[in-house]
């Protein structure tokens, strides 16, 4: 994302979701659209 040229000041990491959501409740509004990268575990499995 860097590389890209998106600023590193608006790139947010977190140990788990709970804490990213926490964040996210802090700063969103009605309109705003959030990315989650890797929401799911890397084994995971539908059935």
């Amino acid at each position: 994302m860097i590389a890209g040229g998106f600023e590193e000041g608006n790139i947010h990491t977190f140990p788990g979701f709970t804490q990213a959501r926490a964040y996210l409740d802090t700063i969103c509004g009605e309109g705003d659209v959030i990315l989650y990268e890797n929401d799911l575990p890397d084994q995971y499995s539908e059935g």
